[in-house]
């Protein structure tokens, strides 16, 4: 029908020069990758998605990111160059060069400090911390600020002058005041730039602090001391006058009985006092005693109308047979459930979710009987605490009628002992009311005392609670070094998180790198690959092409071999992934060798195969599918021996109707007898649905991948859309592979000239 066309020049490589899909950009030589492994089937429910291989959910590794990096190492080392740059910018002007400069109080605890008359003057350890707390509030308070400021010099400060309208709230944040480490060094201190202003600044605050807070402390303390002295004088003149009452009331006493009497008055006395003592104990003992039988009235209350404890329930359950009954049945249940999904691991097995409702059901019955038993249990429970509570309240009835009844055997003793004291000596009731005065004079002198004592000690110079340890001085050293770190620091993070979040937005685009993540990562059997052909000059890139293309041909003509496959069309996820070089090289590899074959533009919507041998584009396939022409007229010889090109034509809304009415079944059936093999160049699957269409009318399918290009979703999800339709995808070419050169193929090359 068409007879072979001799051309007056040998096509050893049809390389596009600028091809509409990008295959000139990257395209490459057909190489078998590694051992090639069939894609398994993707079993999946009716209507449910397929499942996603881990190249696609799995997160970022090592080998992925540098991958990542590699591709789109330009613009992240511009970006995080600019970033860093900008950041080091700010970095620098917002980071101060700092310093800091403090002055030092000590603040001691007075424990155990001096020793008066025996006496030793203690403070606690809360007392001080309490102490050393206020004077952390004392130096940031109003008072010592202002005093600050109200300095000429200070207030002049270029620092303070900035803040004109607010000095004391600036200072109140600028000002730090803590104790390092725990210790008892109270340090005040600010840190800035201008480390003479620093200077100022901390020594007039410590200035204003040692005036208004420590000199007037001191002021005040020795004015409380002075009311305390007189306090102190008063109580000690009203002292002696009652120890020389009570000597004089006890000498008249003497004086008007015998010493056999004042001996015996003076017995009467001692155990006067202690019937007194021993009365006041068992009166707090009967009020104790009274205390409990209310608590344990207020328990009872309680324990009427208190829920049943779980052991409680348990108890009246364990003697329920029915109860025993249905705990075989669980455990019954629950072996078999354990057995079962030893098995069967799907949780929505029949068999599972009917030993799932058995156990249910008997959960539910086990809650009624508990319901049932809340009742009895919560008797069970009352009668047990009733009994000990009415113990209880027996006994502490009991103990109060015992206290009751010593008190009033002490009171009538004590009363006959007082009655017996006064037969004695009338004045001995008086004797008794002077000792308890002198008494509690006594305990308010000693206290007193102390008082003046720690007074004293405090205000003595060498042993005040706070002192000056070290004036403000201005820092030794160059503090720009931790500017220059800061700086450095923030400068190397911005260009690092820069060129992480530039590498991992494109790691998030999963495109393929390597044959090996077409075959291992997606599950597609890789029949080949294709080397860089965009900027590459090697001059023994036409051999690796040719050598290349060729063992794919080897492989397509096993599969006619076994299968009989003719029609194959080559396709990809989306445009400019090097489809049109795949379909362009394997036709012309497959003319070489002697096979009539048939290139055809399948793209009919943006064809690029007319422009590849530089013919036109009109008239082709799309004439042919709105039948304006014969498809033998389309069909034209190219320079190739053996080798037909059917361009795509003209495209408009009819060719594409055509098209997907299925009428490019007509057109290749019509050229199967014709031709050894049919090569079609169609459009992207993820694009338009032309692919679909035509795919269901070929022998295979070749899936064009672009390395660093393509993006695994899209081959993945192009790929089960092929199947679905029923369309066998035959493999993938992985296009831009880098490929070395083997020394037998150098010895193959013509020698120059």
């Amino acid at each position: 029908m068409l007879p072979p066309q001799s051309g007056d020049a040998h096509l050893t490589n049809v390389v596009p020069s600028n091809s509409a899909d990008g295959a000139a950009s990257n395209g490459g030589a057909l190489v078998p990758i590694g051992p090639v492994y069939p894609m398994p089937a993707n079993f999946a429910w009716p209507g449910a998605a397929p499942a996603r291989p881990t190249f696609l959910t799995s997160g970022p590794d090592p080998v992925t990111l540098l991958h990542a990096l590699r591709r789109k190492w330009l613009p992240a080392f511009g970006f995080g160059t600019l970033a860093a740059i900008v950041v080091a910018a700010i970095a620098w002007f917002l980071i101060p060069a700092d310093y800091e400069v403090q002055a030092l109080f000590e603040v001691r605890q007075l424990n155990e400090s001096k020793v008066l008359d025996d006496s030793i003057v203690r403070v606690t350890r809360e007392e001080h911390e309490n102490f050393k707390k206020t004077q952390t509030t004392l130096v940031k308070s109003p008072l010592v600020l202002n005093s600050a400021l109200r300095r000429e010099e200070i207030a002049q400060l270029p620092s303070l002058k900035a803040h004109r309208n607010d000095m004391l709230t600036f200072l109140t944040d600028e000002i730090l005041v803590d104790y390092p480490g725990g210790s008892d060094i109270l340090r005040i201190r600010m840190r800035g730039e201008d480390a003479d202003e620093l200077v100022k600044i901390v020594d007039a605050v410590k200035d204003a602090y040692s005036k208004e807070v420590l000199g007037k402390e001191k002021q005040e303390k020795l004015k409380k001391r002075d009311t305390v002295e007189q306090e102190f004088r008063r109580i000690a003149s009203s002292l002696s006058q009652k120890q020389k009452d009570e000597i004089n009331l006890s000498r008249d006493m003497k004086a008007g009985g015998t010493e056999a009497v004042q001996y015996q008055m003076s017995l009467l006395m001692t155990q006067l006092q202690n019937l007194q003592m021993e009365e006041r104990n068992l009166s707090r003992e009967v009020i104790l005693a009274n205390q409990k039988i209310e608590e344990i009235k207020a328990l009872k209350e309680k324990s009427e109308s208190a829920e049943p404890t779980e052991w409680a329930i348990m108890q009246v359950l364990r003697g329920d047979p029915r109860f025993q009954s249905l705990q075989m049945e669980m455990q019954t249940v629950d072996q078999a459930i354990s057995q079962t999904t030893s098995v069967i691991a799907d949780p929505n097995h029949p068999r599972v979710q009917s030993l799932s409702k058995q156990k249910a059901d008997v959960e539910a019955r086990m809650d009624e009987l508990r319901l049932e038993a809340v009742g009895p249990a919560k008797e069970l429970m009352m009668g047990q605490s009733m009994g000990a509570l009415a113990i209880d309240e027996r006994n502490a009835q009991a103990s109060l009628e015992s206290l009751e009844a010593q008190v009033k055997s002490v009171k009538e003793e004590k009363d006959a002992v007082a009655a017996r004291l006064n037969d004695l000596g009338g004045n001995s009731a008086d004797l008794m009311g002077l000792r308890q005065e002198v008494e509690t004079l006594s305990a308010q002198w000693q206290r007193l005392q102390d008082q003046l004592r720690m007074m004293d000690l405090e205000l003595s110079g060498d042993n005040s609670r706070v002192q000056l340890v070290m004036s403000a001085q201005k820092p030794e050293g160059n503090e720009w070094i931790f500017k220059y770190f800061l700086t450095g620091l923030c400068t190397v993070g911005a260009f690092g998180l820069t060129m992480f979040a530039i590498t991992y937005g494109e790691f998030q685009a999963r495109r393929i790198s390597t044959a090996t993540q077409v075959s291992d990562g997606l599950g597609m059997k890789v029949v080949g690959s294709l080397p860089c052909l965009a900027g590459n000059n090697d001059a023994m890139l036409p051999t690796i092409l040719n050598e290349s293309i060729d063992r794919v041909r080897t492989l397509l003509l096993h599969a006619t071999g076994i299968d009989g496959t003719k029609i194959v069309m080559v396709t990809s996820a989306v445009d400019l992934e090097g489809k049109t070089t795949v379909a362009s090289q394997l036709a012309a590899s497959l003319a070489r060798c002697g096979r009539r074959t048939l290139l055809l533009d399948a793209d009919i919507r943006s064809p690029s195969l007319h422009e590849l041998f530089d013919m036109p584009a009109e008239p082709g396939l799309c004439e042919v599918l709105r039948g304006e022409l014969e498809l033998d007229d389309a069909i034209r010889p190219t320079r190739l021996p053996s080798l037909w090109l059917l361009p795509g034509g003209r495209c408009d809304g009819e060719a594409v109707q055509a098209l997907a009415k299925d009428a490019i079944a007509g057109v290749l059936s019509g050229l199967r007898p014709e031709f050894d093999f049919i090569i079609l160049d169609s459009a992207p699957v993820l694009t338009v649905a032309d692919s679909l269409s035509v795919g269901q009318h070929v022998d295979a399918t070749i899936v064009s991948v672009l390395k660093d290009v393509s993006q695994g979703a899209k081959v993945f999800d192009a790929v089960e859309r092929l199947r679905g339709v029923g369309i066998n995808v035959m493999g993938a070419v992985v296009n831009g592979e880098t490929q070395k050169v083997h020394r037998r193929l150098i010895d193959l090359q013509p020698a120059a000239a």
